[in-house]
């Protein structure tokens, strides 16, 4: 942004041309426009701009000045925004001039706006530049009225370039502001009554706004944060449950021990009655009949006790199941799901076989490193979020590769031969502030993708389900998270491309996805119409998660535009390093406007194993 825009008349360049060079001297940046640049559309949105985003508009007043359309329409774009306006007088207008040029305005069309802004001029303080003697003298004044009140002007200047911005993108929420900025713009806005120049009223829409925002974003963390509590009361419950289930395993044990012993008392009476049919050929038909008894008996018991054994590996195993997903805030109540014992063992034995997995990687041709996911099933959501439920089984009958970082700012610049968009850009920093649009194509490029949602949190939970990647319990040095906005997200790997935060590996080996950078993945989580600046969501692409439903289904920027307010929002997944432990769960997701430039957003791909 520069400290100020000068208004001139082209008759005035030579004057201009030393006012300028003495802003440089003095270290100030100036926008003036020199060359004679076609008076089209573009012309003037480059004029409107300039404006904007400075913090001081300086009126070289003189006849031609004040008789020229394009000065005073500068004038009042500068009156619109509120800008602080400083007329340096290079022609004293008084007497004849001031007739002539009032004479000049009669029956303009722009007639009215010359006078009022003529009206206007005249009740600023003036500084004269018409004596080029005393011209460093009257230069020294005018730096000094540039002084007064800086940071309040910065903050004006600021707050209206971004008021506009979210204005001409159809109020796009994502525009707005959060957190300590938006603390630091209320406080702002509370000092400007009676300021000049005074807040405008796009200022004081676009804070107001990111204040009701910003608060029905705090009440649904605490909604989050209340599911949150009311899981972990669950999984006290399970807990007792799963206390309650081994005593009853033990107790079914020991009735399995005495039908077994029953089983064995019944097996002795049946030799003693074969041995009393040998001995007493009299007696043949009695052992013969007590021997029949015998084996009745004995069959009958061993029966029961085979049932009996059979139901203490299913309740076992039920309790496993039980115990297993809930730790990963998966709660599937006992006796649900298929209830032959064998499918269970089955489900334990490939759960038992993926937990054994050693991470295998490859480097693609892009030299990006990768690691493979094999095929599987695990479940789907959790009851910590509303938006997470129900729970749902979800499985892979082919492997596939993940990125196993997330993609850096070095990786960008190196693959796609332009700086990235980050704002924290350092080499093994992951790119932030990207597009979907964007991100997206950067993986097409690489022959990869951005991983479904499904993907995604199959490579971070695993066949366990984990609340974290890592575990189910938060580990604080695993992940990159609760910090300041200046503070940023931090690099994913060394200078020899090893992990930073090794403990904070998938069951996969895929590092980082809880926390740095939220990262994009490509299912759209609903639409909002956002029509009456309201979230209204559709209910589009509820769980279970289907891919057929159009969840999965693409587009290019020009056919998302072509539906706004109408927004399409695309699921990110994995927390980053603004938020607080909770937003870090694998199951968690959240959502952003494809076309938002976040510091926080980041990405990585996938691509299926050939």
């Amino acid at each position: 942004m520069a400290d100020v825009f000068i208004s001139y008349s082209r008759r005035d360049s030579e004057f201009v041309q030393r006012l300028n060079t003495a802003f440089v001297g003095a270290n100030r940046v100036v926008w003036v426009d020199w060359q004679s640049i076609p008076r089209g559309e573009d012309w003037w949105h480059e004029i409107q701009q300039g404006i904007e985003n400075v913090d001081a508009f300086i009126c070289v007043i003189s006849e031609h000045w004040l008789t020229s359309e394009i000065c005073h329409n500068e004038l009042l774009q500068a009156r619109q925004n509120n800008k602080r306006v400083l007329p340096i007088i290079r022609q004293r207008i008084e007497d004849d001039i001031e007739k002539r040029v009032k004479g000049t305005w009669m029956d303009l069309p722009w007639e009215q706006t010359a006078r009022d802004h003529w009206d206007y001029i005249s009740h600023l303080n003036w500084i004269f530049f018409d004596d080029d003697a005393g011209f460093n003298a009257e230069f020294d004044a005018l730096l000094q009225a540039l002084e007064e009140d800086q940071p309040y002007i910065k903050a004006h200047t600021r707050y209206q370039s971004d008021a506009l911005e979210w204005e001409r993108s159809n109020r796009n929420p994502s525009f707005l502001m959060s957190g300590d900025n938006l603390a630091f713009a209320e406080s702002w806005l509370a000092q400007s009554a009676g300021r000049i120049p005074e807040a405008t009223a796009i200022q004081q829409t676009y804070i107001k706004e990111s204040r009701r925002v910003e608060d029905a974003l705090k009440r649904q963390t605490v909604e989050r944060e209340q599911r949150i509590r009311q899981f972990q009361l669950a999984a006290a419950v399970l807990a007792l449950i799963g206390a309650l289930a081994v005593v009853a395993t033990v107790a079914a044990f020991n009735q399995a021990v005495n039908s077994g012993n029953l089983a064995l008392t019944a097996t002795v009476a049946q030799g003693e009655a074969l041995n009393q049919a040998v001995n007493s050929g009299n007696l043949a038909l009695t052992a013969t009949v007590a021997q029949g008894e015998a084996l009745n008996r004995g069959q009958t018991v061993e029966a029961g006790s085979t049932q009996l054994a059979g139901d203490v590996a299913f309740f076992a195993l039920q309790q496993q199941r039980v115990g297993t997903l809930a730790a990963g805030a998966v709660v599937v109540p006992p006796g649900t799901g298929t209830p032959e014992p064998t499918s269970y063992i089955a489900t334990l034995t490939q759960v038992a076989v993926l937990n054994a997995w050693e991470p295998v990687e490859m480097t693609d041709e892009f030299n990006v490193v990768m690691v493979q996911v094999p095929p599987g099933c695990f479940y789907m959501g959790s009851v910590a979020g509303g938006d997470e439920q129900p729970t749902h089984l979800q499985c892979f009958d082919e492997p596939f590769w993940i990125d196993k970082f997330e993609v850096t700012n070095a990786q960008y610049r190196a693959i796609y031969g332009e700086e990235p968009p980050s704002e924290f850009a350092d080499n093994l920093n992951p790119v932030d502030s990207i597009a979907w649009f964007d991100a997206r194509d950067f993986c097409q490029m690489r022959t990869t993708r951005l991983p479904t949602e499904r993907e995604w949190e199959y490579a971070a939970r695993g066949p366990d389900s984990l609340t974290y990647p890592w575990d189910n319990t938060f580990i604080s040095d695993a992940a990159v998270y609760n910090r300041p906005p200046s503070a940023g997200h931090l690099p994913v790997m060394d200078a020899d491309g090893e992990p930073l935060r090794p403990q904070g590996a998938s069951w996969v080996g895929a590092i980082d996805m809880a926390g740095n950078v939220w990262e994009w993945t490509s299912t759209r989580y609903d639409d909002l119409d956002y029509s009456r600046q309201s979230f209204d969501f559709q209910g589009l692409y509820p769980y279970p998660y289907v891919a057929s439903d159009g969840r999965e289904r693409d587009e290019t920027v020009e056919e998302f535009e072509a539906r706004i307010p109408i927004y399409t929002l695309q699921v990110v997944r994995g927390g980053g390093f603004l938020d607080t432990a909770p937003f870090l769960r694998s199951a968690l997701r959240d959502w952003s406007n494809p076309l938002s430039e976040s510091n926080y957003t980041g990405f990585r791909c996938v691509r299926s194993v050939e």
